[in-house]
């Protein structure tokens, strides 16, 4: 591991390594700001122009798309309530209300630093115990997936607020929205209303974008005819 690391180290005096990562944290920071377009979109997009490019400095390159995009979808999550990736719908709840109270730049310096430091954290994390998370990871079975899936569930009561009835009526949609598709275990559709097109499910970023986007045009349409 020392020998590697020191490899990975020594690239830090090649100038064009750097040369590359600007220009990758750039056009992720571009295409994650559109709600819709996450990381693994952009890194479909930008992977055409690496064909031709050196092993190395390529996966620099879509590494930094990668990163760059989780962070900056956190910037139509802050001013328009309309997350960028669903990594950055929890940015939302927090960043828009700050928005609002014209702390919009603060929020997105608290969403930059806290992006930064939970992504470094994570990587020392990999590197140092990837080889015991693995370990950890393959003993997991259907008791233990089934008390993560109740243990998430919890979590509803902590984000519901005042209203308990409102994170219930949200829950339930969720899992409703949940069944839609194939069933896992015997391959019948469930919900899918004759269209083909949900064999699959509801996608997750069209889901959150309809939600969150919609929900907000919705809500600034109303202020407009109040006001």
């Amino acid at each position: 591991m020392i020998d590697m690391l020191s490899q990975a180290l020594s690239l830090l005096l090649n100038p064009e390594i750097y040369a590359v990562i600007l220009i990758g944290s750039s056009l992720g920071i571009f295409l994650g700001a559109i709600p819709g377009l996450t990381g693994i979109m952009a890194i479909a997009i930008i992977i055409p122009f690496t064909y031709y490019m050196d092993s190395i400095p390529a996966l620099i390159l879509l590494i930094s798309i990668s990163k760059s995009a989780i962070y900056s979808g956190g910037i139509p999550a802050i001013l328009l309530n309309t997350p960028g990736t669903p990594a950055d719908a929890a940015t939302a709840i927090d960043g828009y209300p700050l928005a609002q109270r014209g702390q919009a730049l603060k929020a997105m310096k608290m969403g930059l630093y806290a992006s930064v430091i939970g992504d470094t954290f994570s990587d020392l994390v990999l590197i140092l115990v990837a080889g015991l998370l693995a370990s950890v990871a393959l003993k997991f079975g259907p008791p233990e997936y089934a008390m993560l899936i109740v243990f998430s569930l919890t979590i509803i009561g902590a984000v519901s607020g005042k209203s308990m009835l409102k994170g219930l009526i949200s829950a339930g949609a969720g899992l409703f929205l949940a069944t839609i598709g194939l069933d896992p275990m015997r391959g019948t559709p469930r919900f899918d209303f004759g269209v083909i097109e949900f064999y699959g499910g509801i996608s997750l970023i069209p889901m959150l974008i309809g939600l969150f986007a919609l929900a907000e045009v919705l809500r600034q349409a109303g202020h407009e005819i109040v006001g």
